[in-house]
């Protein structure tokens, strides 16, 4: 419980930078293969795939979110957004109602950054994921909840998915 008198206030806009460092060092070690490349003790001539070009959703448009799809810019990469009401955000080339499992369509990489609440439990559920590309990355640096983990694991298992890399989880 909170003493009487004690002001509490979410703290913003100082998390954008290393997450967005956090997300996009994750995607290019995947995409570029760094991982296996370090390791490995023979030439492997298999190409990279680049980022350029490639979509992001981003599930949450607000500070944080904004400044991956700022990061993104850089990269190439195109961004959407999923926000509670559907309204565009600077940075995004579309945003969409939270419940429009259009967003998911076809995405290269799924960046939630969603906080717990009641609205966001299981945004990413199997209808989600069969409509990324299987290719797709998804980073969840937002809440657990927000990720239905029987239906992710099923979706890495199947292919449908390509990689997941969870900051945080259940």
């Amino acid at each position: 419980c909170v003493p009487a008198g004690v002001v509490v206030t979410p703290l913003k806009h100082v998390f954008g930078q290393s997450m967005s460092e956090f997300v996009f060092g994750w995607i290019l070690a995947l995409e570029r293969r760094i991982l296996d490349r370090a390791q490995a003790s023979i030439w492997d001539d298999t190409a990279e795939m680049g980022v350029f070009g490639k979509t992001m959703g981003i599930l949450g448009t607000g500070s944080i979110g904004t400044a991956l799809a700022k990061t993104a810019q850089h990269f190439g990469i195109r961004c959407r957004g999923l926000n509670s009401d559907g309204r565009l955000v600077e940075g995004f080339e579309t945003c969409f109602k939270s419940g429009d499992h259009r967003f998911f369509d076809d995405l290269d990489y799924l960046v939630s950054v969603l906080p717990k609440t009641t609205h966001t439990e299981n945004v990413v559920d199997t209808n989600a994921l069969q409509r990324l590309r299987p290719s797709s990355i998804l980073i969840n640096i937002g809440r657990g909840n927000a990720i239905d983990d029987g239906a992710l694991l099923t979706a890495l298992n199947s292919g449908a998915v390509g990689a997941a890399v969870l900051d945080v989880f259940r």
